[in-house]
């Protein structure tokens, strides 16, 4: 058996990728190295399609555990980059978007489906022949806050979770202390249903013109079903705590989890939220944390050795190699990702 963090070692080594960012990935083989099937269409029990990126070694034929990144953003051609970086280290790459991304946008409700669509994701590349039956996740943001959607019902084949700088809805997005954020209530919602940007003076007509916030998609010309049913829900309510966890569901969760966070990312308050509630549910929980002086790109990825004019501790800019090299002391974990059982 290996250690706990096979899969985290690789998951933090050269495959450590924000959802929003993959283009300065470095693919180390030939593209001729790969098998990459594009645009697999995978069916959801409510009758739904997914689609996803497979990227397999070329030639491979024996069962190997699966990488899977679930992603609300979709960047294209980029995307089997990340498939690739987990082929690399022995994997299969897995890379599939949320119901309505590169499908029909007018399914796609953001953070709604994932606790279905990802168990069903996991039983379908479980069952393929290319897979062991093991599937770990990892990636941050949206990324982050699907893990832990996928833990609400946990599919016997997740072996592990990395869900890094992890936004809790109605939480810490879009909105906090129920207050909006504009980039996130509007822009952020807009960018996914649109390809027009809003007016960059959106903020200062709509202040001046007096209109009620409810007013603001319409006043910037662009209608948004997502920003008004969020606005239906202002306070921490029923309908954002159903998105993560129960305590019941929380307390289920006994595979290895590693949290990645940062002292200066706006998303931290949610990310410790879950692993607070991770040990108040299970006082055995298999659960890490590594935060440091990091935003939240930089608890994605390598970090900032200067940050917001702040000089970090080199001690505190752990490169990749730290973590490869580090996981060979920490404690064994029985469900660990593990390429030779």
């Amino acid at each position: 058996m290996k250690y706990l963090l096979t899969l985290l070692c690789l998951l933090l080594a050269h495959t450590f990728v924000p959802a929003q960012d993959a283009t300065n990935l470095r693919i180390s083989a030939a593209d001729d190295a790969y098998d990459i099937q594009e645009n697999v269409s995978i069916k959801t029990r409510d009758g739904a399609f997914l689609s996803a990126t497979v990227v397999r070694s070329l030639g491979k034929i024996e069962p190997l555990p699966a990488v899977l990144f679930y992603t609300t953003y979709d960047q294209g051609a980029r995307d089997s980059a990340i498939g690739k970086k987990a082929v690399d280290k022995g994997y299969v790459g897995i890379v599939a978007y949320a119901r309505g991304i590169r499908t029909n946008l007018n399914s796609y409700t953001p953070y709604e489906h994932e606790g279905d669509d990802i168990y069903d994701l996991i039983d379908w590349i479980s069952k393929q022949a290319w897979c062991n039956g093991k599937v770990g996740m990892y990636g941050g943001s949206y990324t982050g806050f699907a893990q832990w959607a996928a833990v609400k019902h946990i599919h016997p084949a997740l072996k592990t979770i990395v869900p890094q700088v992890a936004v809790m809805p109605g939480y810490d997005t879009p909105m906090e202390n129920n207050v909006c954020a504009s980039a996130l209530c509007l822009r952020w919602p807009n960018d996914r249903l649109s390809d027009q940007r809003l007016p960059q003076d959106i903020y200062t007509r709509w202040y001046a013109s007096g209109s009620s916030y409810r007013s603001l998609d319409t006043l910037a010309g662009a209608p948004n079903r997502i920003f008004q049913k969020w606005l239906q829900h202002p306070a921490y309510d029923e309908y954002w705590r159903s998105l993560r966890p129960t305590p019941a569901e929380f307390s289920r969760v006994n595979i290895p989890v590693l949290t990645t966070t940062g002292y200066y990312d706006g998303a931290q308050i949610g990310a410790i939220e879950y692993l607070k509630l991770h040990y108040k549910y299970n006082r055995h929980a298999n659960h890490y944390l590594a935060i440091g002086p990091y935003d939240h790109p930089g608890a994605q990825r390598n970090p900032a050795p200067n940050l917001m004019g702040y000089n970090i501790d080199p001690v505190a800019i752990v490169k990749q190699s730290r973590f490869r090299n580090d996981g060979r002391s920490l404690p064994e974990g029985s469900n660990g990702l593990c390429r030779d059982g």
